[in-house]
């Protein structure tokens, strides 16, 4: 009795083993994830090069290229940047305002001291030398670049605090580059 029972066992498990079926393991690459944007920014889960979708009000679309567009679900402090997938030419920007659904997989930027030096650098390379005397005055283009520099260096020293706050050693800041995306009407 116990080797018919033996061989049954076996004969299952070779049946199961040469069937071809993963059936311990579901596809977790084709699993979509259900995201609120308030969870890119301060994520429970790993979510970097996870599909997600993700719903919100499209509130500001690139005029330049269409290639970006920002999309918000309450808080606007809370925006989460969505880039065009391959299959995807460009966003239209009439779709501000509107309510969108994005399928799509999650990038990860990380954003760590080296990377705050050399933006520093950059930034401060770039700051027009000072030769205005005390008479001239400065025109509204020299104002409008000091005030960028400015923002610039603000936003580097805001990070810079932030980082010193991580246990990761870096910062993550999440986007979603789209493979499909709809206006919900």
């Amino acid at each position: 009795m116990i080797k018919k029972l033996m061989m049954l066992v076996t004969a299952i498990a070779l049946l199961t083993a040469c069937s071809g079926e993963k059936k311990d393991a579901p596809e977790k690459d084709n699993e979509v994830m259900q995201m609120q944007v308030s969870g890119f920014f301060s994520p429970e889960k790993e979510i970097a090069d996870k599909k997600v979708e993700v719903t919100g009000t499209a509130v500001h679309v690139c005029r330049h290229s269409g290639k970006r567009m920002f999309i918000i679900n309450g808080d606007p402090d809370k925006r989460l940047k969505v880039t065009t997938g391959d299959d995807i030419s460009k966003f239209d920007v009439d779709i501000e305002g509107s309510k969108v659904k994005v399928i799509g997989e999650v990038e990860e930027k990380r954003i760590d001291k080296a990377y705050l030096d050399e933006w520093e650098q950059e930034v401060k390379a770039a700051e027009p030398e000072e030769h205005v005397e005390k008479e001239e005055v400065k025109t509204g283009k020299e104002c409008e670049v000091e005030n960028q520099t400015n923002d610039q260096l603000e936003r580097i020293n805001q990070l810079r605090a932030k980082l010193k706050d991580s246990k990761k050693g870096y910062l993550s800041f999440y986007s979603v580059k789209a493979e499909k995306f709809e206006e919900i009407k």
